[in-house]
Parts: C-alpha cells; sequence; structure tokens
C-alpha cells in the first residue's frame, strides 16, 4: 500500500512538471492582462476554451490533448501558436492605440497638444539633472506630420534663479524584453538656447519655441536638463532640497525614461522605461497591475498643428 500511495505521488509531480502554465501581459506597456479568453485545438478543432487566472498564473489542463492554441480580448489582436511555442509569458498587442491615450486635445482651433495632464505627484517630483537623464517619448499618432512649436512642463516653487535648456532627440523605439527597455537615443535634433526660471517661479511654464520640430513617424524624446543657478547674478552650487523640481503627474503610459543610481556603489544606470518595469514586477509577481499612483512620468506637454505629411524631415531650419 504504501508503495503504491509513493507511486501515485511520484505520477502526480510529473504530471505537475509536464503542466504548461503562463500570464497574459501587455506587449508595448509590460501591463499585466485580465480576463483573457483562451481556446485550444487539436488538428485545427478547437476541444477545450476558458478564461485565464486573474489573480495567478494559469494552468492549462492536463488531460486535454491540443497541438496549439489561441488568445483573445477585446481591443487586443487574437493570438495563435503552437503548442510548443507556448512559453511563461504570452505578449498581447493592442488592436488600435487611442488618441485619447496621447492627445490631449486636437481641433483646427486648439491645434494639437501632446502628452498626459493627470494629477501631480508632489512626493515624486524631481530635481532636474545637468545631463540627459531622464525625459518622455513624443510619437506622432496622425498620418500627417506635426508641427511642434511649444514644450509646456510644470514646477515647483523656484528658489533660486535657474538656467536650463531643452533638448530633442531621435528615438529609437527597442522592444520591451522581460520588463525591460533602454533609452536608444539616436541624433540630437535641436537645443534651445539658455532659457530662465525666476525665483518664486511655480506652476506652469511654456516655451515659444525658436526652430519648430517636425515630428513624423519618428519618435522624439524630450529632455529637460539645468545648466546652473545663480544668486544676485553670481554662480551658486546648491543641494538636492533646494534645487529646482519639475513635476511629476500619474501617467498612464510607458513613454517615461530614466537613469537610477545604485544604492551601493552610487553609479547611475543606463536610461530606461520606468513604468514597464514597474508593470512587469506587477504583472508577473502579484498577478495584477499596479496602483494608479504607482505610476508616474514628468509632466510635460507638447502643443503643435498638422502640417502637409510630405514633409518627412525631424526638424526644420529657420
Amino acid at each position: 500500500m504504501k508503495i503504491n500511495n509513493f507511486l501515485i505521488f511520484i505520477l502526480l509531480l510529473s504530471n505537475l512538471s509536464f503542466s504548461q502554465s503562463f500570464i497574459t501581459i501587455d506587449n508595448d506597456t509590460s501591463e499585466f492582462i485580465e480576463d483573457v479568453n483562451f481556446n485550444l485545438y487539436q488538428n485545427k478543432t478547437k476541444v477545450f476554451s476558458g478564461i485565464c487566472c486573474n489573480d495567478n498564473k494559469t494552468v492549462l489542463p492536463l488531460n486535454v490533448a491540443f497541438d496549439s492554441l489561441s488568445f483573445s480580448k477585446v481591443n487586443y489582436k487574437t493570438l495563435g501558436i503552437a503548442t510548443s511555442d507556448l512559453k511563461e509569458l504570452v505578449l498581447l498587442t493592442k488592436e488600435v492605440f487611442s488618441l485619447d491615450e496621447i492627445v490631449i486635445t486636437s481641433t483646427k482651433k486648439e491645434g494639437i497638444t501632446l502628452g498626459e495632464k493627470n494629477r501631480f505627484i508632489k512626493r515624486r517630483s524631481n530635481g532636474l539633472s545637468s545631463e540627459t537623464d531622464n525625459g518622455i517619448v513624443f510619437k506622432n499618432p496622425f498620418e500627417n506630420n506635426l508641427e511642434i512649436n511649444k514644450v509646456v512642463f510644470y514646477v515647483e516653487k523656484v528658489k533660486y534663479k535657474t538656467l536650463y535648456r531643452i533638448k530633442f532627440y531621435e528615438f529609437k523605439q527597442d522592444l520591451i524584453e522581460n520588463g525591460i527597455q533602454f533609452a536608444d537615443l539616436g541624433d540630437l535634433i535641436y537645443t534651445t538656447d539658455t532659457l530662465t526660471l525666476e525665483t518664486r517661479q511655480k506652476g506652469k511654464i511654456e516655451v515659444q519655441l525658436a526652430q519648430k520640430i517636425i515630428l513624423s513617424k519618428t519618435p522624439i524624446f524630450v529632455s529637460i536638463e539645468k545648466i546652473g543657478f545663480l544668486e544676485n547674478g553670481i554662480p551658486i552650487v546648491i543641494d538636492f532640497e533646494n534645487t529646482t523640481k519639475i513635476k511629476y503627474q500619474i501617467s498612464n503610459l510607458t513613454n517615461s525614461f530614466e537613469r537610477r543610481a545604485n544604492l551601493y556603489t552610487g553609479e547611475l544606470s543606463e536610461m530606461y522605461n520606468i513604468n514597464a518595469v514597474i508593470n512587469y514586477d506587477f504583472a508577473t509577481q502579484f498577478f495584477q497591475k499596479p496602483h494608479k499612483s504607482t505610476l508616474v512620468a514628468p509632466a510635460i506637454l507638447l502643443e503643435g498643428k498638422k502640417v502637409d505629411s510630405k514633409v518627412d524631415l525631424n526638424y526644420l531650419k529657420n
């Protein structure tokens, strides 16, 4: 009897080792996707249907023979794969990208405003850096090119007169792999002249660009960088507590890239997609989306208008 029980135990372990399990995540954001439908097929005939688990890995039935499977959810492209190609992460791609997610206004009268405008998270405000250590990626969701003529951002109350500049880079879109997407900056498109934030200035900052930026189908990366601080016209060095800080807001996107300091060495990492990492960690460890206040990004907007789609440059010279 003991031998029979032991054999049963071994058989159960054997079956578990061959069971197939997975989670479904968004291919563009690494976000956990709930309520995904799946079908199992044998010789192109459906033999089983189910809904993916919302609080753990989905484990496929051991008593059903199948050679392929499909996944479907509203607003996502249906994915079909062979059983041999099933991995622990099933990546689903959105059918269409909602303009509401990346365009605030879009009318002939008001023009185009790209970005997000959500609630600010004060504790997440971040000091301006003297290097390209963080920024936002902007994409053109329209068929026409866009002429960008203004940058809008938000700051905490400025304690010392601040000199800064805004930089625009080409951005090459790398795929997210295991939640990691590094910033692949291309050519520097344009740098503003030295700009100034005055003492006690706060809130909304609007910068009219001297040079119009043409945003085609190549995304651009926008970074706001400090040059230095002045007191009574004399350059000074200040600590982080008194530095000029840009406001961060709740974000529904994964277009914010940052360098992070190593806790032990202090060395800065490569610039990577911070919100995609957070989404991935929550998906793979907790099988859920992070709380909405967990994902934040610098509060930066671009304003402009649609122009002739035949213009295929990333910038125009005056």
